[in-house]
């Protein structure tokens, strides 16, 4: 791609980001170290020849300073057939790790199975590579932003060169580690999954309810159905 395209369509996006960020400074340590970051990235740009997924990666990279999880672009990616796959499996998030939360039916004996790896990559290193994406300030999310690549087309960003399949190392309740392979699917089938059954029933629907867990009501919970910012509550 022509070097002073790439560096006109990251000027483009450095001026979004200032118009509608409401603090994109702090996090690269003050607006000086903003502005020599973008001109480091310029630097780059125009010095070597980049594909478009060169591009993606390096304003990947620059976004990823700012770790508030919603500063990132997402992009489809195809892999070497030119499809755009996913992981028909959703994970759960636990204090130290994630499990699987939700899986397609015939896998259903899996539920409930701690990640350990995927594709031979600890579930650490790949926490990593998904901060260079979308970068989050606290574990969970970071859980949360893998969760979203895996589910929804990210996987040629996570895994370069990826197949038709994946391999997932799993822990069973038991202690058991196992290897299973997965096939992929393509980013908009629909394939009906089942989920890991619930602890804890609730079932009203308000965004924010409290109630009670046992007969004797001296246990009281309170159910917050979803926080778009941890500053809410």
């Amino acid at each position: 791609l022509d070097s002073d395209s790439l560096v006109s369509d990251f000027t483009k996006l450095v001026g979004l980001l200032e118009d509608t960020h409401p603090d994109p400074y702090t996090s690269f340590g003050g607006r000086y170290f903003f502005q020599n970051e973008v001109l480091n990235v310029k630097k780059i740009l125009r010095e070597n020849s980049h594909t478009a997924k060169d591009f993606t990666g390096i304003y990947s990279a620059f976004l990823s300073n700012i770790p508030d999880q919603h500063t990132w672009i997402r992009n489809s990616e195809t892999n070497s057939n030119g499809k755009v796959l996913r992981m028909n499996v959703e994970f759960g998030v636990m204090p130290e790790g994630i499990y699987i939360k939700s899986i397609a039916k015939e896998n259903k004996k899996l539920l409930g199975y701690i990640v350990k790896s995927i594709n031979t990559i600890p579930v650490s290193d790949l926490i990593d590579r998904a901060n260079k994406i979308s970068a989050s300030e606290k574990k969970y999310g970071s859980y949360y932003n893998l969760n979203n690549m895996i589910g929804k087309g990210n996987l040629e960003a996570l895994f370069p060169g990826i197949g038709e399949s994946i391999v997932i190392g799993l822990q069973s309740p038991q202690g058991e580690e196992i290897n299973v392979v997965l096939p992929l699917i393509n980013n908009t089938d629909k394939v009906e999954k089942v989920n890991a059954p619930a602890t804890l029933v609730i079932g009203k629907d308000d965004n924010l309810s409290f109630g009670f867990t046992n007969k004797s009501n001296d246990v009281m919970y309170i159910r917050i159905k979803s926080i778009m910012a941890q500053e809410n509550y």
